[in-house]
């Protein structure tokens, strides 16, 4: 049975998520929420209070960063560390969102992660990206560089998720299978 969860960031509730949305959230299934901590060198003004409340529910937290191509890598995995350690990194998932966005190179994603391991030895970090930005790098091999891929995947825009979710989450790419999977607004495990 998957396992439901969403990610946030300061686009969706600038202060953090409201307490009042927990409770309906948790009878819809989730048990995870991935909140943006950081973007380049910039940390997202409600993440602290993001992680609090998914934790204060007995949720599993994450914290991704989204990957910029006109800083450095170094500098954006500090910026992203700070934040992983301000809120505890036990029980964090920790993830890079790559995206053409962002127009990081692939080069930038792997150097990324070898100063986030540095900086944060022995933690797992995951890549989140779709099939397409990653086919755009070559389709190259990330299980060297990460530990787990969050897949992408989404439905037309504007319709509804299907009745049922599928069972597993799509092949992944890269040389990973996806562990977690976004199908539009969700994300399933």
């Amino acid at each position: 049975t998957p396992i439901l969860g969403i990610d946030l960031s300061q686009h969706n509730y600038p202060r953090g998520i409201p307490f009042a949305m927990l409770p309906r959230l948790d009878r819809a299934g989730v048990r995870f929420v991935i909140c943006r901590a950081s973007i380049g060198t910039k940390t997202d003004p409600s993440f602290e209070t993001n992680i609090h409340r998914v934790r204060s529910r007995g949720w599993l937290a994450g914290a991704y960063h989204f990957l910029v191509g006109d800083v450095t890598p170094a500098d954006q995995a500090e910026t992203f560390a700070e934040q992983v350690h301000l809120v505890g990194s036990n029980h964090l998932l920790t993830v890079l969102d790559v995206e053409r966005g962002g127009r990081p190179s692939y080069w930038q994603a792997v150097n990324f992660a070898r100063a986030f391991e540095a900086l944060v030895p022995r933690h797992d970090l995951g890549l989140y990206s779709n099939r397409s930005t990653w086919a755009s790098f070559g389709n190259l091999d990330i299980a060297d560089h990460f530990d787990y891929l969050w897949q992408a995947y989404y439905s037309v825009r504007g319709q509804p998720p299907p009745a049922e979710l599928p069972k597993r989450p799509p092949h992944g790419f890269g040389g990973e299978r996806s562990l977690l999977w976004q199908w539009g607004p969700y994300i399933i495990h």
